[in-house]
């Protein structure tokens, strides 16, 4: 009820304070509740505003279709913004023309530059660390994380393993993952942390473990693999959404979304490791085409041109 009362309070607020200075372009980053913003969308039009929208997702998260006036948002806008040919792809040829694809970019770069001075080396002697983080919700695969593991540990015994799985989690699936872990027999192995992290306990933890998984069902773009590349951390991921976008295959591997490919793929980058053929050069060089002012430099130009 909060939300639905406050909203509407704020863009009143938005559109006295454009009222007053006139901006010509205004950038939407969400869509929040399409029946309001399509009514403020007009209203800025009616004044003469150009309107570019950032859609993360075609369809909003857990959604299969679009929300009551969200496609009359896109037919309204001037310029859509995607951050994964996945996005860009799904929306309908009548406003095709008006997408833009604009990478998700690292920006996380300046952030983990400031707390890397602040991260502290962990003893965890030989374990070989693995690490899930992020929020914790069905479609992020944690189930299928811990079938993964049980088959390294029981069949390919790989009894060397350590997994963290941490993040914010709600009651009722937190109890379901804490049942699993016991009923499979991996509480000597897994780590379940459903907590809130601030950015140095996050950035401490990517320091600290030797790969990262995202072993997601459903997906769109991530930007957690580039806090993992920054700190020369691969990556598996699972063949979904525009996940595999996001990989070189010199520092991550991509699994289809099941157990037996995702523990083979842990295994894959466990061997290089331990060999020492990942070197920070490939995550350098990756991470380069991604880099913030690059991607800074798309949106400004963007609104340059759109500004005429």
């Amino acid at each position: 009820m909060l939300k639905i009362i406050g909203y509407p309070f704020y863009n009143f607020l938005l559109l006295y304070h454009v009222s007053r200075n006139s901006p010509d372009i205004i950038h939407y980053d969400w869509i929040k509740i399409p029946v309001i913003d399509y009514i403020f969308i007009r209203m800025y039009k009616f004044l003469g505003i150009k309107i570019i929208l950032t859609q993360h997702n075609y369809y909003q998260h857990n959604k299969k279709r679009l929300r009551l006036l969200e496609f009359k948002i896109f037919c309204t806008v001037e310029r859509i913004i995607c951050l994964s040919n996945f996005v860009r792809d799904q929306f309908e040829k009548e406003v095709r023309q008006k997408v833009v694809l604009i990478k998700h970019g690292n920006c996380y770069e300046q952030d983990i530059r400031i707390y890397k001075k602040q991260i502290t080396k962990d003893n965890q002697g030989s374990k070989f660390r693995i690490l899930f983080l992020g929020t914790i919700k069905k479609y992020k695969g944690v189930e299928l994380l811990l079938d993964s593991i049980g088959i390294l540990i029981n069949e390919r015994y790989q009894e060397d393993i350590h997994v963290a799985i941490t993040g914010v989690c709600s009651k009722n699936y937190s109890r379901r993952i804490k049942f699993l872990i016991n009923e499979k027999g991996l509480h000597k192995f897994v780590n379940f942390q459903p907590v809130f992290l601030s950015n140095r306990n996050l950035y401490n933890l990517v320091y600290n473990t030797d790969i990262g998984v995202l072993p997601y069902l459903e997906a769109t773009q991530s930007g957690i693999p580039y806090i993992y590349y920054s700190f020369y951390k691969p990556i598996v991921v699972t063949d979904v959404g525009a996940l595999p976008e996001q990989v070189s295959e010199k520092i991550a591997r991509v699994s289809k979304p099941n157990a037996i490919d995702f523990a083979d793929s842990i295994m894959e980058l466990k061997e290089l490791i331990e060999n020492k053929q990942i070197k920070e050069s490939y995550f350098d060089d990756y991470l380069k085409q991604f880099k913030w002012t690059g991607i800074t430099k798309e949106y400004i130009d963007l609104y340059k041109n759109l500004q005429g």
